[in-house]
Formats: C-alpha cells, sequence, structure tokens
C-alpha cells in the first residue's frame, strides 16, 4: 500500500502541455489512472516498472473550475482521499497540498479525453522518471 499511495503521490506532481486558458478548460473534470510507469536510471542503468489500474485499484483526481481539486485512492477495501488547490502556468500543473511542505509540480498533454502527466525527480545520483496515463469520466 506504501508504494501505491507513493506513485499516486508522484502523479499529482505531473503537468499539462497546450496553451494556459485551454488547459485550464479541458482539465475541469474527473479524471481516472490507468497506469503508471516509473523509470529509474542509476549509473547508467535503467528499470522501468508500469503499473496498470484496474478495478481493484482506482485512483480518481477531480479538478474543479475554483482551483480546487481531490483525489480519491481505491486499493481493495481501503480508501485514501486528500485534496487541495491547484494552479497552471504555461505546460505546469503545480498542486498545493495542506500540511505538506512543497507544492507538487507536472508537466501535462491532455489529447481529447487523455491526459499524460510526467515528472522527473534526482535524488543523489539516481533520476526518476514518471509517466502516468489518465482518461477523463
Amino acid at each position: 500500500m506504501k508504494k501505491f499511495a507513493a506513485i499516486c503521490c508522484a502523479v499529482m506532481v505531473l503537468a499539462f502541455t497546450g496553451c494556459s486558458k485551454n488547459l485550464e478548460e479541458e482539465i475541469i473534470g474527473s479524471w481516472r489512472m490507468q497506469s503508471i510507469t516509473q523509470t529509474e536510471d542509476f549509473h547508467g542503468q535503467s528499470h522501468s516498472e508500469t503499473v496498470i489500474f484496474d478495478e481493484d485499484e482506482i485512483v480518481i483526481f477531480t479538478f474543479n473550475e475554483d482551483n480546487s481539486f481531490s483525489q480519491e485512492s481505491i486499493n481493495g477495501e481501503q480508501t485514501f482521499t486528500r485534496s487541495g488547490t491547484y494552479s497552471i502556468s504555461g505546460d505546469k500543473l503545480t498542486f498545493i497540498i495542506p500540511d505538506e511542505e512543497e507544492p507538487f509540480t507536472s508537466v501535462v498533454k491532455i489529447d481529447g479525453s487523455d491526459m499524460t502527466l510526467t515528472y522527473s525527480e534526482i535524488h543523489g545520483e539516481e533520476t526518476v522518471n514518471v509517466v502516468a496515463s489518465l482518461k477523463k469520466i
């Protein structure tokens, strides 16, 4: 469950490509996570892992016109929810979550009812790249 929650949190850092006005309109609504691919690069070695979300693992992000958002993650009988606000600047989506030290920012592309979120993080000599696919519901 910890890995699942960590992946969900990582996804929240991701952002969108496109013009800000269109992105602000396109993002409104609920989006269901389809998959997450995490690639770790360490000393020239690369390892990828993909998680496909099915009926046992459901993650839904809801973006509202007032720049608030919520996330609901259901894993079996456990449900995790969080909420906060978001802002969009160019192709960057920033999540602000109460009680977290720093905002979380990512890059996003929306193509019709499909959203792709990408995020990279560097930990010492390791780079972690995350690509999440969501579908509008």
